[in-house]
C-alpha cells in the first residue's frame, strides 16, 4: 500500500508539474464558466418576464437533459481525460523507463493503481471547478436543490474515473501519446452509444443496454442513484484497470504466456459481465432520489396504489401500427425507461411485450403506385427496408376481438397504445395527448393502475329529449370532457366509463353511478320524470345542467329536488362590455374537495340564476355565485349576486347521495373546454374534474398536491449577471493558468 501510494504521489507531482495538465484545467474552468453563465442567462431572462411562473431552478441549470451544466460538461470529458491519461504509461514504454519499472521491486499492479490513484485525485480539481458554479448558484437561487447538485458530483466523479481507467489501459497499448489519446476517444465514444446499437437483435439489446456508459451515467447527473449504476462504474474500472495490468504483464511473456493471459482477461471480461447483470437484478436494486421534489420516484399516492398490485405481477403490452417508430425494437427501451421506470421500481416482476400489426390507415409515407398496395403488401416491404422481422407482425384481425375494438378506438395510425394486465383485469392507454404536455403524466398512469384494482365509475348521460350529446362534437355537446381520449381531463381518462341511455326505451339501468342530464329541449313525460325519481329516491348521484330559456322542460325535474331555473338571462360587464358571458365564483364553503387548488372564476356562457329549498333532507350549498358588482337580469339595471350553481347532499339509503344542478349547460362544453385546449388546468376544467371528484367520495379523478420545491427565484440583478460572467469566464480560469505557470516557472528554477 505504501509503495501504491508513493507511485501515486510521483505521478501526481508528474501532472501538477506539467503544462498541459495546467492548461486542460483552464480550458475546462473556462468552458465551464461559459456553460454556467450562459444557462444563468437564459434562465435569469425567463424569470424576468415570468416570475411567478418558474420552478424546479436547480434542475433547469444543472440537470436538464443535453441543455443542462452537468451534460453539458460531460461532453468535454471525451476530450480531456484522454488528453491528460493519453501518457501515463505511454510515457514509460517511450522513454525506456518501464525497463526500469519491470527490472525493479515494485510489481506492476502497484504501478498501475498508483498512477490511477493520482489521476482520482486530480479529478478532485476538476470536481472542484464545477463545485465552485454550484456554489455562485447557491447565492442567487434561494432554496437551491443541493441534493440534486451533489448527486450530479458524485456522477461526474464516478465518470471521470471509469475514462481514467479506459485512459490508462489505452495508453499501455501504444508508445504513441497521440495514438493512446485517439484510441481512448473513440473506445468512450463507443461506449457511450452502445446502447443504440443492435436493439433488433433481443438477446444483444439487453446486454448493449446495460453496457452503455450513457444509460448508468444520465441517471446520476439527473440527482438520481442507483444501486446498478454505482455498481457499473465500479466493475468498468476495475477490469480495465486489470487488463492495464495484464497487458504490461504479457509484455514481457513469451507467446505461450501472453496466450494465457488473454484467456486470462477474457475471463474478466466474462465476469465483469455476469457482475453486472447480477447488478442489474431488479430485485437487488437500491434506489436513492436525491432531488428535493423526489422528481424520480411516483407520486406518494401512486405508490399507495402500486403497493396493492404487489399481490400479482403486472404485464403491459404494446401496440403499434408497423407504420410507428415508436414500437419498433430500437425504441423499446426507450419505452420502459422513460414511462415505466419509476413505476417498475416498486413493481419490480413487471413483464413487457410488443405486438406490430398492419391495418388500412388514412395516411402512410408511401407514394407513387406503392400507395395502392395492400396493407399486408406494404407491411413487407416496411419490414424489409427497416429490418423487421414479419413473423412478428400481425394481420390487426388476428387481434383478439377486445384488442381490435380498443385499436379502432384510438385511431391506431400513429403512436403506442398501451394495454395493462393486473390478474384477470385489463385496461388500455394511449400516451399521446392535445394539450402542451403532449405525453400522458404520472397521473394518468396512476389513474389507469387503480381501475386494476377498483372499479371505474359508471356515467350515463341521458337522451331522449335533444339533450347535449358526448357522441358529436358540436360547440354545445359534451363530448371532449366525456370521451375524447387525447384530452387530458376526459372522464373515460379518470376512472369513469361513460354511455348514453335513452330514457324513452326503457329504465335507468342499476350499474348508473352518476346521472346527467343536459339540456333537455323537450319535456319529460310522466313516466320518464317517474323513472328519474326512483333513481333520486334510491339515491342515485345526479348532475343536471340547463339554459333558461329551456327552463320549462327541465322545471318540473328541478321540482323534485325543490329548486328552479329561472328563465332570464344574465348579463356581466367584467370585460367592459355588457353580456352574457358572466364568471362563476367558487363557494369557499362548497362540499367535498370542490375547493381544490388552483380554482379560478368559472366561465358561464348564458347562465340563468337558481331558486331553491332546502327540503327532504337535502343539506343544500351554493357552488357557484356571480359578482354582485357586475351581474344583473335581462332588462334590468340592478345589480345583483345570483347563485347559478348548487349542490345537495343527505344521507339516502345508508349513503350520501349528491346532487349538483347548474344554472348554465355550456360550462363544461366542447366551445369551453376546447377554448384552452392547450392547457387542461383550466378554471372550468378543474371545476367539472372536481364536481366528479366530489361524487366519488375523493376515488376519481386523481388528486395529487404538486411538490413545487423551494427554488423558484433568482436574485438577480443584471449588474451581479455581468459580474458573475467576469468572475467565472475571465477571472477564475486565467487565475488557475496563472497557478500552473508560478508552478511550472518554480520549477524550472529549482
Amino acid at each position: 500500500m505504501k509503495i501504491t501510494l508513493k507511485i501515486a504521489k510521483l505521478q501526481l507531482l508528474n501532472l501538477m508539474y506539467s503544462p498541459i495538465s495546467w492548461v486542460v484545467l483552464m480550458v475546462f474552468a473556462l468552458y465551464s464558466g461559459i456553460q454556467f453563465t450562459g444557462g444563468l442567462e437564459s434562465i435569469h431572462g425567463f424569470f424576468k418576464q415570468r416570475p411567478d411562473g418558474m420552478s424546479l431552478i436547480t434542475n433547469r441549470l444543472f440537470t436538464r437533459d443535453y441543455y443542462g451544466y452537468f451534460f453539458k460538461m460531460k461532453e468535454l470529458m471525451f476530450l480531456f481525460v484522454p488528453i491528460l491519461t493519453m501518457g501515463f504509461i505511454s510515457n514509460e514504454m517511450n522513454s525506456g523507463t518501464i525497463k526500469l519499472l519491470y527490472s525493479s521491486p515494485l510489481k506492476i499492479r502497484n504501478i498501475v493503481v498508483g498512477k490511477y490513484v493520482a489521476m482520482l485525485v486530480f479529478s478532485l480539481a476538476i470536481i472542484l471547478v464545477m463545485a465552485m458554479a454550484i456554489i455562485g448558484a447557491g447565492f442567487f437561487i434561494p432554496g437551491m436543490d443541493t441534493g440534486v447538485t451533489i448527486a450530479g458530483l458524485i456522477g461526474f466523479f464516478l465518470l471521470i474515473a471509469t475514462y481514467s481507467a479506459v485512459g490508462l489501459f489505452m495508453s499501455s497499448l501504444s508508445r504513441y501519446q497521440i495514438i493512446s489519446g485517439i484510441a481512448t476517444i473513440a473506445f468512450l465514444y463507443v461506449l457511450d452509444f452502445l446502447g443504440g446499437l443492435a436493439q433488433d437483435v433481443p438477446v444483444l439489446r439487453d446486454i448493449l443496454y446495460w453496457l452503455s456508459i450513457s444509460n448508468h451515467s444520465t441517471p446520476a447527473l439527473q440527482g438520481y442513484m442507483v444501486s446498478t449504476n454505482i455498481f457499473y462504474f465500479i466493475i468498468v474500472s476495475v477490469l480495465f484497470l486489470a487488463f492495464t495490468v495484464n497487458k504490461l504483464h504479457a509484455d514481457r511473456q513469451n507467446k505461450k504466456g501472453k496466450q494465457k493471459i488473454r484467456l486470462q482477461s477474457a475471463a474478466y471480461l466474462c465476469i465483469a459481465i455476469v457482475c453486472i447483470g447480477i447488478a442489474a437484478i431488479p430485485k437487488l436494486k437500491v434506489y436513492g432520489d436525491m432531488t428535493e421534489t423526489k422528481m424520480h420516484t411516483a407520486h406518494p399516492g401512486t405508490q399507495e396504489i402500486l403497493d396493492q398490485l404487489k399481490e400479482d405481477q403486472l404485464k403491459v403490452k404494446f401496440f403499434g401500427h408497423v407504420n410507428s417508430s415508436d414500437i419498433r425494437p430500437s425504441r423499446r427501451r426507450l419505452n420502459e425507461r422513460k414511462f415505466y421506470s419509476i413505476y417498475t421500481r416498486f413493481l419490480r416482476d413487471t413483464e413487457f411485450e410488443y405486438q406490430m400489426f398492419y391495418a388500412p390507415v388514412e395516411w402512410d409515407s408511401f407514394k407513387g403506385e406503392a400507395k395502392n398496395y395492400s396493407p399486408r403488401k406494404k407491411a413487407e416491404m416496411l419490414a424489409y427496408y427497416e429490418g423487421l422481422d414479419m413473423n412478428e407482425i400481425k394481420d390487426l384481425n388476428e387481434l383478439d376481438a377486445t384488442d381490435q375494438e380498443a385499436i379502432g378506438m384510438y385511431e391506431m395510425d400513429f403512436g403506442v397504445l398501451e394495454k395493462i394486465i393486473y390478474k384477470d383485469q385489463h385496461v388500455f392507454l394511449k400516451r399521446e395527448r392535445d394539450d402542451v404536455a403532449l405525453d400522458a403524466l404520472e397521473i394518468d398512469y396512476a389513474t389507469q393502475f387503480k381501475t386494476l384494482i377498483h372499479s371505474p365509475y359508471q356515467v350515463s348521460f341521458i337522451t331522449g329529449h335533444k339533450e347535449r350529446s358526448i357522441k358529436r362534437a358540436w360547440e354545445q355537446d359534451w363530448n371532449r370532457m366525456a370521451k375524447v381520449w387525447k384530452h387530458r381531463s376526459a372522464l373515460i381518462n379518470h376512472g369513469f366509463i361513460v354511455n348514453s341511455r335513452d330514457i324513452t326505451k326503457g329504465d335507468i339501468k342499476e350499474d348508473t353511478d352518476i346521472l346527467m342530464i343536459l339540456d333537455p329541449m323537450i319535456a319529460y313525460s310522466e313516466a320518464e320524470l317517474s323513472k328519474i325519481k326512483s333513481y333520486i329516491d334510491k339515491g342515485g348521484n345526479l348532475l343536471i345542467a340547463a339554459e333558461g330559456k329551456n327552463s320549462a322542460f327541465i322545471n318540473p325535474l328541478l321540482s323534485l329536488i325543490n329548486v328552479e331555473l329561472q328563465n332570464s338571462s344574465i348579463l356581466s360587464d367584467h370585460t367592459g362590455r355588457l353580456g352574457e358571458l358572466c364568471m362563476g365564483t367558487v363557494n369557499k364553503n362548497a362540499p367535498g374537495l370542490l375547493t381544490d387548488y388552483g380554482m379560478h372564476e368559472i366561465e358561464l356562457p348564458g347562465a340563468s340564476p337558481l331558486t331553491y329549498k332546502e327540503k327532504d333532507g337535502f343539506k343544500v350549498t351554493p357552488l357557484l355565485n356571480t359578482n354582485g358588482q357586475q351581474t344583473s337580469l335581462a332588462g334590468q339595471d340592478q345589480k345583483e349576486s345570483f347563485t347559478v350553481a348548487l349542490a345537495l347532499e343527505r344521507n339516502k339509503n345508508g349513503k350520501q347521495q349528491k346532487i349538483v344542478v347548474v344554472g348554465d349547460a355550456d360550462f363544461a362544453a366542447d366551445k369551453v373546454i376546447m377554448k384552452n385546449r392547450r392547457d387542461p388546468f383550466t378554471a372550468n376544467t378543474l371545476f367539472y374534474k372536481n364536481i366528479f371528484r366530489w361524487f366519488t367520495a375523493g376515488e376519481y379523478p386523481l388528486l395529487f398536491e404538486p411538490n413545487e420545491g423551494s427554488d423558484n427565484k433568482i436574485i438577480m440583478s443584471n449588474a451581479k449577471e455581468k459580474v458573475y460572467k467576469v468572475i467565472y469566464i475571465w477571472i477564475f480560469p486565467f487565475a488557475i493558468l496563472f497557478i500552473g505557470g508560478f508552478i511550472f516557472w518554480r520549477r524550472r528554477r529549482m
